[in-house]
């Protein structure tokens, strides 16, 4: 009689619970979500397809042909509708609804937007000097691809 007790008063607790962290997980949604607005990620996504588009046709020319059927593939696979819910799954789980709500705040400020309005030009840059400096270096890269290649 106490184990029938005793599971019935867990199984009682376990229900009780249940639409708690479900309203959790909807709030914690929610503040993801709120922060990928603030962050402007979806006009991240749609203003990067031309530069990523640029940035293949200059490591490969022949792909120039393709150009407008690339756009319309990217502008399809990075549709925000697309991406949406797999943003917000992956900053659920890196950051608790506190530190979401916290970073939304901080770039609700004057000091945020500046960083976001930065933050494209900055990854141009830094993107321009590393593309630099593994082509500088290409020639490294091909002979420790040949060496490797020798020994299998």
């Amino acid at each position: 009689m106490t184990l029938r007790r005793t599971l019935a008063a867990a199984a009682v607790a376990v229900l009780a619970v249940a639409p708690l962290a479900s309203a959790d997980e909807k709030t914690h949604k929610k503040a993801a979500e709120q922060l990928l607005t603030t962050l402007r990620v979806e006009k991240a996504m749609t203003d990067t397809i031309d530069p990523m588009i640029d940035a293949l046709i200059k490591t490969n020319p022949a792909v120039g042909t393709y150009r407008a059927a690339l756009k319309q593939y990217l502008s399809r696979q990075l549709a925000w509708e697309v991406q949406k819910e797999e943003w917000i799954a992956a900053y659920v789980e890196e950051f608790t609804e506190p530190e979401l709500l916290d970073l939304a705040k901080f770039y609700q400020t004057p000091l945020g937007q500046k960083a976001l309005d930065k933050q494209p030009k900055l990854t141009g840059r830094v993107m321009d000097f590393a593309v630099k400096k593994a082509l500088a270096n290409k020639d490294d890269l091909r002979k420790a691809i040949e060496a490797d290649a020798k020994k299998n």
